[in-house]
């Protein structure tokens, strides 16, 4: 899919086109406490490091990422070169066994169809942390990313 306001920034690489993106949702354990946000070392923090990582290997396309205190929302493409599952999997496996996150058994996965579909997923991230009570506003929630975060 193309963005064609994301391009004047920065380029997207070629397969992102040829692969549709998802929303995926990955929960953390123990389920409504704040295992990513807390105020020292927020491993929220580390979990951006970790998909940036992914972006920049281009294994990922990030198009929208969320750490709310027990779940992490990320609206990405995956490289048409590994299966979703496997790449989920391998991001799970091992912010696991180097931060310690105890991750819930699984995913969710949104298969995103069209421009406006991506749109209205990454509208519905967007409005997580306000929705959960966890802001007033978007602004003021600080582990939320977009593609232009993870330009360059």
């Amino acid at each position: 899919m193309t963005n064609e306001q994301n391009q004047s920034t920065f380029q997207i690489p070629e397969w992102v086109d040829t692969v549709s993106p998802s929303l995926y949702t990955l929960k953390a354990m123990p389920q409504d406490e704040n295992v990513f946000c807390r105020d020292v070392d927020p491993l929220a923090m580390a979990l951006k490091l970790e998909a940036n990582a992914r972006h920049k290997k281009e294994e990922w396309w990030v198009w929208s990422l969320l750490i709310l205190p027990d779940r992490m929302f990320a609206l990405i493409s995956v490289t048409p070169n590994l299966s979703s599952q496997m790449s989920i999997a391998n991001f799970k496996r091992f912010t696991d066994r180097t931060l310690k996150i105890n991750w819930r058994r699984g995913f969710k996965e949104i298969p995103i169809e069209d421009q406006d579909a991506l749109e209205e997923a990454a509208a519905y991230v967007k409005s997580r942390p306000v929705e959960r009570g966890f802001c007033e506003t978007i602004e003021n929630w600080p582990y939320h990313w977009t593609s232009k975060d993870f330009a360059g």
